[in-house]
């Protein structure tokens, strides 16, 4: 018993004795074997950021969203940190949305797919059954006869004659029988393309067509390609040269626009020689034929003289016929006629009337006129409510005269500007130092013997002396009298020099000559004058238009 005691305390005592770096070292041992193993299950479970942005980068930008969605549901089942996961799945609620679009829009495609050959079916079968019911325009000897019939089919569907009416399949038949060399087909669909009409607007192309019929003879073409070039409009710049070619092929041809704008290149010496009498020649020529604008030029080359004998009759008559087509020119200048007495005797009333009916239709020339005569009272009543009307009227499109005559007219009305005089203080009167006395308000006067007269005796002294008692007075005394212009005050109170005693200025009137003057004076556009503008030639497809609103 006492040796197992004994036993047992010495294996206590060598337990005791075992030194205290055993017990740390195995600690640390624990520690870093913990260490390792959280270490390996992080690197494990770790998503590499670079390989995961590249993965969203991937599936963002796959040519189909079915395909990026799937990309993304693959790098979902990965194990993610929880802001990798958060961007992942909004990528993927993205990619689902247009997923869904995309099925919607390729469903929406496939609709309007099969209902446009449905309609394009539909109207074939249209097509096929007019041109057998139709009959076939007949073409000419040297013409294809393909192309005339492309040329038909064009036309009723344009027109809409036995077909659904499709201005762009007209615009598409035309194209192909102006690609076979036919002339009006040509000429038709330029004037489709500078209407845009069955689609956009082209004037290249109008242009270029317009020219192709042009070269084979076609007047109106030839027309419309002389009023491009001298007005430089549909695309190409002005050139008075090709303009006089146009025009003079299709005014040979008898073309009515042709001539007039001839006629004006000619009168104005536009890319040709100025020649009066060619130019009165073609005027002459269009005016016979009823165009409003060649008379009205005819008109003024009769009443200036130029190109024929000078006629103010003959004048008158011009203009009268302008002005019954309803030309405005015409009416303004037949008005011009009255007013002056040329070729008509003088009646200011019927100028009057003439000016005011060119006026409502926005002449500029004529709402001045009108404008002096409502002003002067010539004609018609006086009233100046109405004459600053018309004035504004032209002043509103952009008229200088009329401007200055409006400004004119607005100071005339001005009431002159009253102000107190600041001399004066608005007192009308103005306190000075008094010039006599220069402010003292007394003079003072030294008295000697010699300028004593009398003596106390009675008798005059003579040179300080008395005759008659010997009596002599040398003293002097100093006498002071008070200013008599001052009231020895010393000081003045007279009217104010500026204001004239009243106390209130008034600011210089407004020169009420000059709004008289202004409307006295002769304005340089109230005279005859040629019709300048070169007028628009309007390509009617067909010759008869469709819908009415084709041309330039």
């Amino acid at each position: 018993m006492s040796e197992n005691r004994m036993e047992f305390s010495v294996r206590r005592a060598a337990k005791r004795a075992l030194p205290l770096w055993v017990y740390l070292g195995g600690l640390l041992l624990v520690c870093v074997c913990a260490v390792v193993v959280l270490f390996c299950w992080v690197v494990r479970n770790r998503t590499d950021p670079v390989a995961f942005q590249e993965a969203l980068q991937v599936a963002q930008h796959a040519e189909l969203p079915e395909v990026g969605l799937r990309e993304v549901e693959l790098l979902l089942q990965d194990r993610l940190s929880e802001a990798q996961r958060a961007e992942a799945q909004k990528l993927r609620e993205l990619l689902r949305k247009q997923a869904i679009l995309a099925k919607e829009e390729v469903a929406a495609i496939r609709r309007a797919a099969e209902a446009d050959r449905a309609r394009q079916a539909a109207a074939a079968a249209a097509a096929a059954a007019a041109a057998a019911a139709a009959p076939v325009e007949p073409a000419p000897a040297d013409m294809p006869q393909d192309a005339q019939a492309m040329y038909a089919q064009g036309v009723r569907l344009a027109r809409g004659e036995g077909v659904a009416q499709d201005e762009e399949g007209a615009r598409r038949w035309l194209g192909k029988a102006a690609l076979s060399g036919l002339r009006e087909a040509q000429h038709d669909l330029a004037a489709l393309y500078a209407a845009g009409v069955g689609g956009a607007t082209n004037l290249s192309l109008a242009l270029d067509w317009a020219r192709s019929a042009a070269q084979q003879g076609d007047a109106e073409t030839q027309a419309w390609l002389g009023y491009c070039y001298a007005s430089g409009v549909g695309g190409v710049p002005a050139d008075p040269v090709q303009a006089l070619q146009w025009n003079e092929k299709a005014s040979a041809q008898g073309e009515l626009l042709a001539e007039v704008n001839l006629g004006v290149q000619y009168a104005n010496g536009y890319g040709v020689r100025l020649d009066c009498t060619r130019a009165a020649e073609l005027f002459a020529r269009a005016a016979a034929r009823g165009h409003a604008e060649a008379q009205v030029n005819l008109g003024v080359m009769y009443g200036k003289g130029l190109g024929v004998a000078l006629s103010p009759t003959n004048a008158f008559h011009c203009f009268r016929k302008a002005h019954e087509q309803g030309q405005v020119q015409g009416t303004f200048a037949l008005g011009l006629m009255y007013l002056s007495g040329m070729g008509v005797a003088k009646d200011r009333q019927m100028a009057a009337a003439c000016f005011l009916a060119a006026a409502r239709k926005g002449h500029v020339g004529a709402q001045k006129q009108i404008g002096r005569m409502f002003l002067t009272g010539s004609g018609v009543a006086c009233s100046e409510p109405d004459a600053m009307h018309w004035f504004r009227q032209a002043a509103g499109q952009g008229d200088l005269y009329a401007r200055q005559v409006m400004d004119a007219y607005q100071s005339s009305r001005q009431v002159p500007a009253r102000t107190r005089c600041e001399t004066c203080a608005g007192q009308g009167a103005q306190e000075r130092t008094c010039p006599d006395c220069r402010g003292a308000g007394t003079f003072s006067q030294t008295i000697t013997s010699k300028s004593i007269r009398n003596c106390t005796c009675g008798w005059q002294m003579i040179n300080g002396r008395c005759p008659n008692c010997g009596k002599s007075d040398n003293l002097s005394r100093t006498v002071t009298t008070p200013c008599a212009a001052c009231r020895g005050t010393g000081r003045l109170r007279a009217p104010c020099s500026r204001c004239s005693g009243t106390g209130i200025l008034q600011l210089a009137p407004p020169d009420q000559t000059t709004f008289a003057l202004m409307v006295r004076r002769p304005d340089p556009s109230m005279a005859l004058a040629l019709e300048s503008t070169y007028l628009p030639v309007r390509l009617q497809p067909f010759r008869t238009g469709v819908h009415g609103k084709l041309g330039l």
